[in-house]
């Protein structure tokens, strides 16, 4: 199987669900709740040959996370004002080392090609990274699409979140724990640059920005040390959800939330490095890390006490309120938080876009890529849409003869067997309705 065909159906590939359970100390969250989700150890090995032949290739691009935040550092971009996300925007040394911004999302199809075990040839890959067809992430703000000088694009990707997972770093990739002064080097590696700088160039057919600096050896490697840090499978360990763990007497003070609980990278860095050995060394020395092996055994890290309760069954409870434990809130904010959970959480459009967006053979995909090809101002006459789906001689919008117009209904409500609602009619017009619109313009790549 080629890496593309992976790509095409990377949606319905295997993913661990996460299961209800509760754990006392570290070694139990641990044997519970991560080491089964680990990929094998054949697989790391095989990745890190792969990935190790990769960052040493001089045609190589490289994969940062920076500028890639859900939230604007300024106002809309649309008011004129600044926004510093960049996520699949390319930059080009005048050397000819290359990078592009991306967030957390880009490390979930590393992580699924290896639980799978799932292996592409080398040049297979390496060219489907030259030819910009891997996908930068899952999602992109509209302000950052409508910009439109990203030499990469989003689009569907693995069912890991949504499974009640969160992907979790053993060493991250904008942390302290460099063996040099990462902060101090960060704007000059990777500035975040005006939007104005991205631009198609003459002889090219993508967008980019040029910088006239060759960046010294040194530099180099930290790049390297960063993208290894982004893509390598070694490198992650799967947790719950912060939504979906319970703590007792709120222990992870120093992390947001479990995966970023010292006590626990520590433990992992430790069952790492009695596992791989020498595979965890070299990774080590080639991601420049620092404190990459805690003093404390691996024996006094796993009697740590963490009390933690776990389960998908904690975020529904969460949303209908029948936690017990929970302070009572006003009747009013109850209200709002539960129209807000029957907008979102409720609609069978979450649950289904990743599969109809690497589906591309299904009804709804075709559907969908026929609406947005003629839509104008957010909106498009059904029977255009219809011509689309009904043009037997264009394949990628035909869904055969008389099929339309039953789809479109059950595309239009959530009752019964319906698909789901993605649709609002007005007259002759359709639209994405309020509920969906969120969940498809995350996907709207996928339906270009």
């Amino acid at each position: 199987m080629s890496i593309e065909d992976y790509f095409k159906h990377v949606g319905s590939k295997p993913a661990p669900v996460l299961r209800n359970g509760a754990a006392n100390t570290i070694g139990e969250f641990f044997e519970q709740c991560v080491e089964g989700n680990l990929p094998s150890y054949d697989s790391i090995c095989r990745w890190d040959d792969l990935l190790n032949q990769y960052v040493d290739d001089p045609e190589a691009i490289f994969f940062v996370r920076r500028n890639a935040s859900n939230s604007a550092v300024g106002e809309n971009v649309n008011n004129g004002s600044r926004w510093d996300n960049r996520r699949g925007f390319m930059t080009v040394h005048r050397d000819g080392l290359r990078y592009v911004f991306v967030d957390n999302s880009f490390s979930l199809f590393f992580f699924s090609m290896a639980y799978n075990k799932y292996y592409p040839d080398y040049e297979d890959f390496k060219q489907f990274i030259l030819n910009r067809k891997i996908r930068c992430g899952m999602f992109m703000t509209p302000p950052e699409r409508n910009l439109g000088h990203n030499a990469f694009r989003v689009g569907a990707g693995p069912k890991i979140n949504k499974n009640g997972w969160k992907l979790s770093h053993i060493f991250s990739a904008n942390g302290s724990d460099y063996n040099f002064d990462y902060d101090a080097c960060i704007e000059r590696l990777f500035p975040c640059g005006s939007a104005e700088q991205y631009y198609v160039h003459d002889g090219e057919t993508y967008p980019y920005r040029f910088l006239e600096t060759e960046l010294a050896p040194s530099d180099k490697k930290k790049i390297k040390a960063h993208f290894l840090r982004v893509v390598h499978p070694i490198n992650y360990f799967l947790t719950p959800m912060p939504e979906s763990y319970r703590q007792k007497n709120q222990i992870f003070r120093e992390g947001s939330d479990i995966g970023e609980y010292k006590p626990v990278i520590d433990y992992c860095r430790k069952y790492l490095q009695n596992k791989y050995g020498r595979v965890y060394d070299n990774f080590v020395r080639k991601i420049k890390a620092c404190d990459a092996y805690p003093t404390e055994s691996i024996d006094v890290l796993s009697r740590k006490q963490i009390h933690v309760q776990y389960g998908k069954h904690i975020a529904q409870n969460e949303r209908n309120n029948t936690d017990p434990t929970r302070v009572a809130v006003h009747p009013r904010t109850q209200r709002a938080r539960q129209q807000n959970t029957n907008a979102v959480d409720h609609n069978k459009v979450r649950n289904r876009i990743a599969g109809w967006a690497s589906k591309t053979d299904s009804k709804v995909h075709k559907i969908l890529k026929a609406f947005f090809a003629v839509c104008r101002n957010g909106k498009a006459l059904v029977n255009d849409v219809e011509q689309k789906c009904s043009n037997a001689r264009h394949q990628v919008f035909y869904i055969g003869d008389n099929n339309f117009i039953n789809s479109l209904r059950s595309l239009k409500t959530d009752a019964g067997n319906s698909y789901g609602k993605v649709f609002e009619q007005s007259g002759d017009y359709i639209k994405i309705c309020e509920e969906a619109r969120a969940i498809i313009e995350e996907y709207r790549d996928c339906f270009s």
